[in-house]
């Protein structure tokens, strides 16, 4: 079989290459996600373009020579943007995600993608590759170039029938009791008159988050990048919801957020969840997750599953997922590998 490696400019593909990737795209999350539903093909074009806001992205997709509408691999090399938030502590790296469809691989289409992607990181001055690994066959691959499988992630799903309903109003019951000078508000978009020191509590919390061997920098939120976020979530027709725990003394203790899509009406994302240290010990995290699951259910009556993703070792966040009745669903890896790991891999066989 002959294929062919050809560029794919996310922002000028035409209509019909958009729909070719995403039939693509249909397959393999059907392969990696069997029972997560897939968003419309208009609403994965705009996700997919909106990586773009903070990241210089470099796509490229394997077509069958024979059949040069079926898309058969593709690969992403995510840089951030010198002027990002996020540049800070990340220059160094190149974000790559590299999928081939299960019958054509060991062809030897990863290792040619692999080098293109070798040469924009060389391009770049980067030092390191990272990334998510979705199937065995990266593991194996990773293991081949001598990288490591830096940090596990738990992705977990709860079924809303199997939520015991009456241990989250106990828990939303018990918030307040226990820290009676404390409130709790719902927003869908941020006021301007706590979004500087929100952004700077999202920053904080998340990135003490357990990150194992994962050498990055931080992820960093400010003011104007959350504004382009929350207008871009509108622009895609998503609802973005926050709940967040005040003190009296106006500090944010914790938050939790989630979005619900449209286009697929029964899932929902819980996305970060987290109290910052010294306001822990007092059930916040419980409060925060009761009173979002309560909402989902009384205003979201189509969501039935919330998915959520926490690194393995998070046993506090753990044990209240399990709690509310989470259960694993499929543990996936953060990578990290040398660029001069990758650069002996690929040519070795020169040497």
């Amino acid at each position: 079989m002959e294929y062919e490696i050809r560029s794919f400019d996310l922002v000028n593909a035409n209509d019909e290459d958009w729909e070719t990737f995403y039939r693509f795209s249909c397959k393999t999350h059907e392969e990696l996600f069997p029972d997560e539903p897939l968003q419309d093909v208009e609403t994965y074009r705009a996700g997919m373009i909106s990586n773009l806001m903070f990241n210089d992205v470099n796509t490229y997709i394997v077509t069958r020579k024979d059949e040069p509408t079926e898309t058969i691999g593709w690969l992403r090399c995510t840089f951030v943007k010198k002027d990002a938030p996020s540049y800070p502590g990340n220059e160094d790296f190149c974000r790559i995600h590299m999928t081939i469809l299960d019958k054509y691989r060991q062809k030897g289409i990863g290792r040619k993608l692999l080098a293109i992607a070798y040469e924009h990181a060389l391009e770049r001055n980067k030092a390191q590759f990272t990334g998510i690994l979705l199937n065995n066959a990266s593991r194996v691959l990773l293991r081949l170039i001598g990288g490591k499988e830096a940090l596990s992630v738990r992705i977990s799903n709860l079924n809303m029938k199997d939520v015991d309903w009456d241990l989250m109003k106990q828990w939303v019951h018990e918030g307040p009791q226990r820290s009676p000078t404390s409130s709790l508000e719902i927003h869908l978009s941020i006021p301007d008159s706590i979004l500087e020191e929100y952004c700077n509590i999202y920053t904080e919390v998340l990135n003490q988050a357990p990150r194992g061997e994962l050498k990055t920098g931080d992820e960093v939120y400010t003011p104007e990048k959350w504004k382009k976020l929350e207008d871009e979530v509108r622009k895609r027709g998503k609802t973005w919801i926050t709940a967040l725990v005040k003190e009296q003394n106006g500090d944010i203790a914790g938050l939790t957020d989630v979005d619900y899509n449209p286009s697929t009406p029964t899932i929902m994302y819980q996305y970060l969840t987290g109290v910052q240290e010294k306001y822990r010990g007092r059930g916040l995290g419980k409060w925060l997750k009761g009173v979002m699951l309560l909402k989902i259910h009384d205003e979201y009556p189509a969501v039935e599953v919330v998915s959520t993703g926490n690194a393995t070792s998070n046993e506090p966040m753990l044990a209240i997922n399990e709690k509310i009745g989470f259960s694993p669903k499929q543990e996936l890896y953060m990578f990290q590998v040398d660029l001069q790991k990758v650069k002996e891999y690929l040519y070795r066989d020169r040497q």
